[in-house]
């Protein structure tokens, strides 16, 4: 009986470790009007009233003494006709929304210990149905294969839906454990301390028509900003002119990789000519992505990164130390103007 007591308190104590060492890399914190969830180096808080996200990544650097932050909100989404005119304004139900700041979201943690998947091959199947002893339907249908990759980290998900019932769903994963992640043409390195995040759109009842028109694509908005006042394109080296607006540094080590395939409906596609852009509005720094018409669902996914070696002098310390300067200088020039 002593015996069969001690292995039942070693196990016990071994359980409530094995718990309290879960809790010590993941960390869920349930605010009020925000949640919050830490992996690692890598927090990020959700606002349950727009869906804006604040990540931030600390512990960069040599000495483990730098940190990084990036702002991402939704900032307007515009159903729009084949020559970019935005449809669906008129009566009850809008199919557009100028800001996202008055939405509620719905917020969980699907996954703890996520195993990203990442597309490998597409295959164009034929499939042929007999109606009658002479008559088939004949319908064509694309299956992608995919891959567990090495990559892994907590799901955190979180949605809101539109007056007309549409929704419109944000899925970010905080990376745990390194591996390579991107669509079927296309593919990133990740580390522990990034982040991946997906936008969903589902359930869209289109304007087929609306008074105002016939809605063709999805414009989304999304403000991205970082310690930079303005973001600069990160060119690769020997790759296409078109990977500048692709690849953006935000500031104090912060890289934003986008791409221009879109999953619709079960296949990837290109987004049209121009997209994503970037577009300075009101000191906003707002990424414009242009969904094609589909049927079930259309999914995105841009990644955040961060550099773990990162020492540079801040950009926000940059700009300070340039206003100093800039003063110095008018104080020198006025006071050599009173002299002479």
């Amino acid at each position: 009986t002593v015996k069969m007591f001690h292995i039942r308190k070693t196990c016990l104590t071994l359980c409530v470790y094995g718990f309290f060492a879960a809790l010590s890399k993941f960390a869920l914190v349930d605010a009020k009007s925000s949640k919050a969830v830490q992996v690692g180096d890598l927090s990020i808080d959700v606002s349950g009233k727009s869906g804006a996200i604040k990540v931030k990544r600390i512990n960069l650097g040599k000495k483990k003494s730098k940190q990084s932050s990036v702002q991402i909100s939704l900032d307007a989404l515009r159903e729009i006709d084949v020559d970019g005119n935005i449809v669906g304004q008129k009566g009850k139900e809008k199919h557009s929304l100028e800001s996202f700041s008055s939405k509620d979201f719905t917020f969980g943690v699907d996954e703890f210990d996520y195993t990203v998947v990442t597309p490998v091959t597409t295959t164009n199947v034929t499939n042929s149905t007999n109606t009658t002893n002479t008559n088939s339907t004949t319908t064509n249908t694309t299956v992608t294969e995919y891959i567990n990759t090495t990559a892994t980290g907590a799901k955190v998900s979180f949605s809101t839906t539109l007056d007309n019932g549409s929704e419109v769903g944000v899925e970010t994963v905080l990376i745990s454990g390194a591996g390579e992640v991107g669509t079927l043409t296309e593919k990133w390195s990740v580390l522990p301390g990034d982040m991946k995040f997906n936008i969903d759109l589902s359930n869209w009842e289109w304007c087929d028509p609306c008074s105002d028109g016939t809605g063709e694509f999805i414009d989304i908005d999304i403000e991205i900003k970082g310690s930079k006042a303005k973001p600069s394109p990160k060119h690769k080296k020997g790759g296409p002119k078109h990977d500048k607006n692709k690849t953006w540094e935000l500031g104090d080590g912060a890289t934003l990789d986008l791409s221009d395939e879109v999953f619709l409906d079960g296949n990837w596609t290109s987004m049209p000519e121009g997209f994503p852009r970037l577009v300075i509005k009101n000191e906003k720094q707002l990424y414009t992505f242009r969904f094609p018409k589909f049927n079930d669902t259309v999914f995105y996914d841009p990644i955040v990164s961060f550099d773990p070696f990162f020492e540079g002098v801040t950009d926000s310390a940059n700009a300070i130390f340039a206003t100093s300067v800039s003063f110095i200088a008018l104080i020198a020039g006025v006071a050599s103007y009173i002299l002479v």
